[in-house]
């Protein structure tokens, strides 16, 4: 069964498949990573109009970044009245779910350094490409650079460019003269749970 939609809102997560890198994107700004953030942290339901005020945002501008999270799986919406409140969505299928629960654990920490940690963490996992080297090495464990082009069906040059990011963001190790790319999976934090999320 489809979700259903309504007011532009998406009402259940049945038939709903989180797509990482699509996941990635929709956090990769701040004002709805703030948005998010309000959200999580609120106790209650919470308007338009609430969130508008927290982050002193266009209420157009809230509306639109709202119904974006809502179809990324983050939020949940209800109409009331003539209101639209939102609230954590508790029916993530469990990889998201791990996610939201990882943002939450960042948002709770209360610095002001939980932002960077959230914007740092998400280029390695916002690009559908580099997921796909993630899941092919997760399935082999090790490849050499033009073996792995061929398994991802990439252009060699494009791997090698892919992997020099990856790499810098702790993902893989490559050793170039190897040209042997081993995976480093992530143990912990929001960094597990997205790379969860992409190689599920």
């Amino acid at each position: 069964m489809q979700s259903e939609w309504r007011f532009g809102l998406m009402d259940g997560m049945e038939g709903y498949v989180p797509i990482a890198w699509r996941v990635c994107r929709a956090l990769d700004n701040p004002v709805r990573l703030a948005m998010l953030r309000v959200v999580l942290t609120s106790r209650r339901p919470m308007t338009v109009g609430d969130i508008c005020d927290r982050v002193a945002e266009k209420e157009s501008v809230t509306s639109q970044y709202l119904r974006l999270l809502n179809a990324q799986g983050f939020i949940v919406a209800t109409r009331r009245g003539r209101n639209v409140l939102y609230e954590r969505r508790k029916d993530a299928d469990r990889p998201l779910a791990r996610v939201i629960d990882e943002l939450e654990a960042v948002f709770a920490r209360g610095d002001h350094g939980w932002m960077d940690a959230v914007l740092e963490t998400l280029p390695g996992f916002s690009n559908a490409r580099k997921i796909c080297i993630l899941s092919t090495l997760r399935n082999c464990g090790s490849l050499k650079i033009d073996t792995l082009a061929e398994r991802t069906c990439m252009p060699v040059k494009t791997c090698y460019r892919i992997v020099g990011e990856l790499s810098g963001r702790g993902l893989v190790e490559w050793s170039d003269g190897a040209e042997l790319v081993i995976l480093r999976a992530p143990t912990k934090g929001l960094s597990l749970a997205l790379y969860e999320l992409a190689t599920s």
